[in-house]
C-alpha cells in the first residue's frame, strides 16, 4: 500500500486541519472521502489504494476534532 503524503490547510476562519492525498501520474478523476463519525481519514488507506490502481487521485481530511485535527 502506498503511504499518503500529509499536509495541513489552513480554513477561512484560520482553523488548521489535516490533509491526505494519494496522487497517481495520470488521474482519470480525483475522489475526496468523508469520513464518518468515530472515524478519521487514515481508516481509508486501503481505500485509497483500491482507487489509485483504477488511475483516481484520492483525497481525505480530518473532520475538527477528529484525527489528527485533534492535536492542531
Amino acid at each position: 500500500m502506498k503511504e499518503s503524503e500529509n499536509h495541513i490547510l489552513q480554513g477561512f476562519d484560520n482553523q488548521k486541519f489535516f490533509v491526505r492525498k494519494w496522487l497517481v501520474k495520470s488521474p482519470i478523476a480525483s475522489l475526496q472521502i468523508v469520513h464518518g463519525m468515530s472515524e478519521h481519514s487514515g481508516r481509508y488507506i486501503g481505500v485509497a489504494n483500491y482507487f489509485m490502481k483504477k488511475g483516481i487521485n484520492v483525497y481525505a481530511s480530518d473532520h475538527r476534532g477528529h484525527g489528527h485535527n485533534m492535536a492542531l
